[in-house]
């Protein structure tokens, strides 16, 4: 019996800066150079529950990435950019 394929978005599931920099392939050395941080840093970075939008956006653009904010109310979801 073929199930119907479902044509609804998946939702990404979440994941941890670390997790995705090694899904990726790339160190914490190497990042830590595409980023002008120290490798420690990235470490730190790796492990807060808060940090800065620039760090967050500075760690995604080092890895050849785009950072995008977005508010999620009643389901809907809403791009804001700061500033």
């Amino acid at each position: 019996m073929n199930r119907p394929v479902s044509r609804a978005k998946a939702k990404p599931k979440l994941t941890t800066l670390g997790t995705l920099r090694t899904s990726l392939g790339v160190t914490q050395t190497e990042l830590a150079r595409r980023a002008k941080m120290t490798q420690s840093e990235i470490s730190r970075v790796e492990l807060r529950t808060d940090c800065l939008v620039s760090t967050l956006q500075r760690y995604a653009e080092a890895l050849d990435g785009e950072l995008q904010l977005s508010v999620q109310i009643d389901g809907r979801s809403y791009p804001v950019r700061l500033g």
